[in-house]
């Protein structure tokens, strides 16, 4: 807080700080008037609720970049009611021939200071609150200046005193005291209400002389951070724009796959007008680092900058609009690509006019590329014809025996999600299941199985995996532990087997 040494009058309120200086159950509090006349200072205190066991005296506490600063202005005394007032004369230049200014002071506290107790029966902030007594402790000077100050007491009824003229005396008196009292705290209340809106008008006037500014370095920092930040965007946009011209060559000179004429000159146009918004928030850019360089004079050169702000956020959100619409029309670009390609593919199925499924034309890919390699494959086959695709499965892999009894009706052959393919007319579905894939990933194998049974082959696949009790696959919910004499209701989690089907 910054005091006026011509005038100025500042009112701290005090609230209690730790409850065992209290009188009784209800907390103390008080206020402290600072009050500065022509370069000479003075504090006012009226506190109530205090316990009056204890000696208490007045601190001024300040912090300035870890380091602490206290100045004792006298003792302050309480009454047998808890009642206090104090009032001590200071210089705000030279705090106690400390050399330290009022402004360096930013808690008021009430103190108990002595060689078996440091705490605080009220304190004030001026300003915000802080957390204060741990360093104070840890730091404590205890020094009672004997400065110019005067304490003003109440006095306490004299027990020992039986005259009852002298009580009659005591209690005139203390009638007395009361209304002189009671006109002084009206004048103080009249004259407080009119400081405050003194006080006021000159916070409205410190405050729209000091707006805006800030430490010279934070400023810089903050400007350094601001122009960083704009040069990074002017980095972005400079590797956009070698992105564009990249793409904007490859399509004029063919190697990006567009063959429609139309789609080509709609993808240009883009691209030309992405470049051309590059350029307008560049320009916008300069325009916003020469603002944050732009120190104003004058309260109208203000208003300027911050009208010149508000039209520079403007055109920044068009600018922003007007990308989002680019990127629509994009994504409208991409749906259209993606239409004349299916359209494409659709004319080409008519044209052949040969009604098949894409299991059939799958299967007769694979049939083309297994006969294909073939003849180009020098297999050692003794005295077996491949007539189907089991049989060339059968002859390239190898048998399996992985079960503790063995079935003779049934063969187990080793095999991979490729010869799926070709087994059967719903083997093909199995070979890019997400659940057979991942089981042959981990366990590096699938297989087969050959039932001979009633002279007809039937298949099966049989998928490693460990048992989960709560697995609900409806296509593999059959179970072949490894050793086949348990029964499935009797397996535990975690034991290996496999999960199988009938192909």
């Amino acid at each position: 807080m910054i005091y006026s040494r011509r005038y100025s009058r500042n009112f701290v309120p005090l609230k209690q700080d730790n409850s065992k200086h209290n009188l009784d159950f209800r907390p103390s509090l008080g206020r402290c008037v600072i009050e500065i006349k022509d370069g000479k200072g003075k504090v006012n205190i009226y506190a109530q609720g205090i316990s009056p066991k204890s000696d208490y005296y007045l601190e001024l506490i300040g912090f300035d970049k870890g380091n602490i600063k206290n100045v004792s202005l006298g003792k302050f005394n309480v009454d047998s009611y808890g009642k206090g007032e104090f009032s001590v004369s200071f210089d705000p230049d030279n705090m106690s021939d400390t050399n330290n200014k009022i402004e360096d002071f930013n808690v008021i506290s009430v103190m108990v200071k002595d060689d078996n107790d440091i705490s605080s029966a009220l304190v004030g902030y001026i300003g915000n609150e802080i957390d204060w007594q741990e360093q104070y402790k840890a730091n404590a000077i205890i020094n009672i200046p004997k400065g110019d100050c005067s304490c003003i007491e109440k006095p306490e009824q004299d027990n020992n005193n039986n005259n009852n003229n002298n009580n009659d005396n005591n209690n005139s008196n203390n009638n007395t005291s009361d209304f002189e009292q009671g006109l002084i705290d009206k004048e103080e209340g009249l004259l407080e209400r009119e400081q405050g809106l003194i006080d006021r008008e000159q916070g409205l006037d410190e405050r729209e002389k000091n707006d805006g500014k800030i430490p010279l370095d934070d400023y810089e920092q903050g400007l350094k951070e601001r122009l960083d930040g704009l040069a990074e965007k002017e980095k972005g946009l400079a590797e956009k724009e070698q992105g564009l011209l990249e793409k904007e060559r490859a399509l004029k000179q063919g190697f990006l796959p567009t063959d429609d004429k139309e789609l080509r000159e709609k993808e240009l146009e883009l691209i030309k007008r992405e470049m051309e918004l590059i350029k307008i928030e560049q320009e916008l850019i300069n325009r916003e680092r020469a603002l944050i360089r732009t120190n104003p004079t004058s309260e109208r050169e203000k208003g300027l900058i911050e009208k010149e702000k508000g039209i520079l956020e403007r055109e920044q959100g068009l600018l922003e609009r007007e990308k989002g619409l680019i990127e629509k029309e994009k994504g409208l670009l991409e749906v259209e690509k993606g239409i004349r390609e299916k359209n494409k593919y659709t004319k080409k199925e008519v044209e052949n006019d040969k009604p098949s499924s894409n299991h059939q034309n799958f299967k007769e890919m694979l049939d083309n590329l297994r006969k294909n390699m073939m003849n180009i494959q020098d297999m050692n086959i003794e005295n077996k014809s491949i007539n189907s695709d089991v049989d060339y499965i059968k002859s390239k892999n190898i048998t399996m025996s992985p079960f503790v009894n063995k079935q003779d009706n049934i063969s187990w052959y080793r095999i991979s999600p490729y010869d799926l393919t070709s087994i059967s007319d719903n083997s093909w579905k199995y070979s890019n299941n997400p659940f057979v894939f991942t089981c042959y990933k981990k366990y590096k194998h699938l297989m087969l199985g050959v039932n001979n049974e009633q002279d007809k082959e039937t298949y099966i696949l049989a998928v490693p995996c460990r048992y989960e009790q709560d697995f609900y696959l409806k296509d593999f919910k059959e179970f072949l532990p490894i050793d086949n004499n348990v029964s499935i209701k009797s397996i535990s989690d975690g034991e290996y087997g496999y999960r199988i089907v009938n192909l």
